[in-house]
């Protein structure tokens, strides 16, 4: 079997109680790096989202053969508070 690179964004909310958690969702796969990072920073400024990863896995197609994730970029949030940027 050849090598596979899948391309994924894990978007990130906060909870009620402040800590920032994984989208109940879970990754969405995206087409290539670009597309990753495009939708990375579009959800870190949706509404319900804090942040936003992009990554990569390589590996084999059949389940549970991937690397570990290399993160391809993360997106900042603005935060009222800070009044900043926050990567």
């Amino acid at each position: 079997m050849s090598e596979l690179v899948t391309y994924l964004v894990l978007p990130l909310a906060r909870r009620d109680d402040g800590v920032i958690v994984e989208d109940n969702q879970g990754a969405v796969e995206c087409a290539s790096a670009e597309a990753a990072v495009r939708l990375a920073e579009a959800m870190a400024h949706t509404p319900g989202y804090v942040a936003a990863m992009a990554f990569a896995r390589t590996g084999r197609s059949a389940p549970g053969q991937y690397g570990p994730a290399a993160v391809v970029k993360s997106a900042a949030f603005w935060c009222p508070e800070r009044q900043a940027w926050v990567n």
